[in-house]
């Protein structure tokens, strides 16, 4: 009887599939609770995922990325970040920043690559303000400091 495991969460997804192992990718899966997009990660102490697999955002479809293994069931999310952006910019059109709060766990760094990738596709007028914290006390109080014009509604959403 082969047993079923149960992948929750982005740092979960990204260990489970950078294995290489025969034996893993046989082993059925749930895939649950993480964004669609993953960011590589890619250094010389650190190798997430193949660096085939990934597009030239530095950022790795995990639904392309999973078709090696034995995944059963796969519930993720999908931001639609430029329809958001949009949304914002109706609302605020003297929008100039968006801010991105980023806690710096797997799941935050990948969002935040992901967010960047549209931004920069969709809106390369908008700079990107960078926000990293491990709490939201943390974030309210440094985006208290952010220039005119910045928009963090949109960061406060997607924070991870």
């Amino acid at each position: 009887m082969q047993s079923l495991s149960s992948l929750l969460g982005s740092e979960a997804w990204i260990s489970y599939f950078s294995q290489t192992d025969e034996k893993y990718k046989e082993l059925p899966v749930y895939c649950l609770m993480t964004q669609r997009y993953g960011a590589t990660l890619n250094t010389p102490r650190i190798t997430t995922v193949y660096q085939e697999n990934t597009d030239a955002k530095s950022q790795v479809d995990m639904l392309q990325f999973m078709k090696g293994f034995n995944v059963k069931l796969c519930y993720y999310y999908e931001y639609g970040v430029k329809e958001d952006i949009e949304f914002i910019r109706n609302l605020f059109p003297q929008t100039e920043n968006i801010a991105i709060i980023s806690d710096n766990s797997y799941a935050g760094l990948s969002q935040m690559k992901y967010v960047e990738n549209e931004i920069a596709e969709h809106f390369p007028d908008l700079q990107i303000i960078h926000i990293r914290t491990n709490n939201g006390y943390g974030a309210s109080q440094t985006s208290h400091e952010e220039p005119a014009g910045t928009n963090g509604g949109h960061a406060l959403r997607l924070a991870i």
